[in-house]
């Protein structure tokens, strides 16, 4: 694998430099009357194959521009021997949704195109599930990411956004659509968990509030309360513990304070 901090020497040369990273189909598809409308994670912070990261800011900040020419191309060729049009279709900047480490778009293909309605195809029958997108680096700085130099991407220009079998990023590609068959991205799999933990929480809270409305109403005799809040230790959280534990207590309480009443 030829990492970014190999084949560029220093940020410098990587700096005004043409660049691809990958995308992938997005598990959840627009409700159109447009049948020719796929969506697709765009770009996303993995490290790819060159060791790379683009920033989700950057990629935000470049489709104002980009929106006045969304084109796709077939693999990055701006044009071809035989002087055919590369051109897939465009993009629908107004689709385009941000996520914390994601971002998604929708591709709509060209109609009575030969090569669209190809690419239209493959897509729809998932036999290709990737893009790639092409920009130039405007500006980056190096970091390290578990013991390896990388370089982040922070700006940005996008020219292109290609329809490709292999992306620059197979590993992330793959883990990705792992993921999606279930539940989704990974990011998106981590967001909701952590949502739905925290909205459990503060139902569980709440509740806890409308039974005990002062502290003279708490069972009497319980003064083992404080204890039950003590997260258990055996993960290794120095009693931290994580949500399910303050859940698991507010529950033992409130049942205690029902069978009281």
């Amino acid at each position: 694998m030829v990492l970014a901090t190999e084949k560029f020497k220093s940020v410098e040369e990587l700096i005004n430099s043409k660049i691809y990273t990958a995308g992938y189909l997005a598990k959840e598809q627009p409700e159109s009357e447009d049948e020719r409308r796929i969506r697709f994670v765009i770009s996303s912070e993995k490290v790819d194959r060159h060791g790379e990261i683009v920033k989700q800011d950057a990629v935000e900040k470049s489709i104002k521009d980009f929106s006045a020419n969304p084109v796709s191309l077939a693999v990055h060729l701006h044009s071809s021997s035989t002087g055919r049009s590369t051109v897939v279709g465009s993009w629908d900047t107004d689709s385009y949704k941000r996520y914390k480490t994601y971002s998604e778009m929708d591709l709509i293909f060209a109609k009575d195109v030969e090569l669209a309605e190809e690419y239209f195809k493959l897509y729809s029958q998932k036999h290709m599930r990737a893009v790639s997108i092409g920009f130039y680096v405007r500006d980056a700085v190096v970091e390290t990411v578990r013991g390896v130099k990388v370089y982040v991407i922070t700006e940005i220009e996008l020219v292109e956004i290609s329809c490709v079998a292999v992306p620059a990023n197979r590993q992330a590609l793959q883990k990705a659509l792992d993921a999606q068959e279930n539940e989704g991205s990974i990011s998106q799999l981590i967001d909701e968990r952590v949502s739905k933990l925290e909205q459990r929480f503060e139902e569980k809270f709440e509740e806890l509030k409308m039974l005990i409305c002062d502290p003279d109403s708490l069972v009497e005799g319980d003064d083992d309360t404080d204890d039950e809040f003590e997260a258990d230790d055996s993960d290794g959280t120095n009693g931290k513990g994580g949500v399910n534990d303050y859940i698991s207590a507010i529950d033992s309480i409130i049942a205690k304070q029902r069978a009281a009443d």
